[in-house]
């Protein structure tokens, strides 16, 4: 799809990640937001998977190694309830942040600099995106058929899984069946809930981003001001509130650098002293940046989201060997 905006691209993003989020039923950029059926359906799935996996681990004693298979899932378990509660707690603080962004993508879509920057920016994130997507469709797709493949073939009955349901046995025909489809709404939900967050984690990420390269133009804008002979004093008086202005979203711990390096290099010894305390204002917030949290528990930063990557990629790799 051909974008002409960087709005249309990041309506379109926040669109894909709202989908995500329905399934679960945490859209929580939805009109009047309120917990339904499948947000409880989706906590019952992730608080059942750890009660669900140590039962397993029970059951399969003393198979050392199918009791690990069992047990691998719990820390993703603790982690979807951790989410979920984040984002209901927190839905507040996501309401606001994506107004500000749509509102930010707005104002500067009228920008040809600045849109040309964002719109870059945010072609970058919906291929990240949709990589990822695909990448979780292939994986649990690849979970869910295996038992199929294995009858179709072998005419053996295995597991997506292996996670079972106290009191079902397994062995009979509809135990199987009740137990497959359990794994396959376990699989279901944590492809949407992984998707979801990781693709809201990239969006705030990448948009930090995306306001110090418009804080960058705004900088260079003002020096084409003060190049000029004939430039109004009222001109560069309201370019630099806007300046003042921006600046207030952008002094993050892991952009500070940048920040000061723009600041620097701009012609500031050409401004009058009000302007100049101005310029000493942003400087001296420089030096006690603020730090943006996921919930208060992890920074929200590029680390932060590598390592999250990271364990899931381990998990999966964990669970095809097991597959193997």
């Amino acid at each position: 799809m051909v974008y002409n905006t960087s709005l249309e691209a990041f309506q379109s993003i926040v669109l894909l990640a709202r989908q995500m989020a329905g399934f679960c039923g945490v859209d929580l950029l939805a009109d009047n937001y309120k917990p339904n059926l499948r947000t409880a359906l989706t906590f019952i799935g992730c608080t059942s998977y750890i009660f669900t996996s140590m039962y397993s681990a029970w059951y399969y004693f003393p198979d050392v190694y199918k009791m690990l298979q069992a047990l691998a899932p719990v820390g993703m378990a603790f982690q979807g309830c951790i989410k979920l509660c984040v984002a209901l707690v927190h839905r507040k603080f996501f309401q606001g942040s994506a107004k500000f962004l749509e509102d930010f993508h707005q104002r500067h879509a009228t920008r040809p600099e600045d849109n040309a920057v964002l719109l870059g920016l945010m072609k970058k994130l919906h291929l990240a995106s949709r990589m990822l997507l695909c990448a979780y469709v292939l994986a649990i797709l690849g979970f869910g058929l295996y038992p199929v493949y294995v009858y179709v073939m072998y005419g053996e009955r295995t597991f997506a899984i292996n996670v079972l349901l106290p009191g079902i046995d397994p062995d009979t025909h509809w135990g199987y069946v009740l137990t497959v489809a359990y794994q396959m709404f376990l699989l279901a939900i944590a492809m949407a809930g992984i998707s979801a967050f990781d693709t809201t984690f990239m969006i705030f990420v990448s948009n930090l981003a995306g306001l110090v390269d418009v804080y960058t133009n705004k900088l260079k804008e003002l020096d084409r001001l003060l190049e000029k002979r004939k430039t109004k004093p009222a001109e560069v008086r309201t370019l630099v509130r806007e300046i003042l202005i921006a600046h207030y979203g952008i002094v993050r711990r892991d952009y500070n650098d940048e920040v000061i390096l723009a600041i620097n290099g701009t012609m500031w010894y050409m401004l009058d002293k009000s302007q100049l305390k101005m310029i000493q204002f942003m400087l001296h917030r420089c030096q006690n940046p603020s730090n943006l949290t996921v919930g208060g528990f992890a920074p929200l930063n590029i680390e932060t989201f590598v390592e999250i990557m990271k364990t899931i990629y381990q998990f999966f790799a964990m669970m095809i060997n097991f597959v193997e």
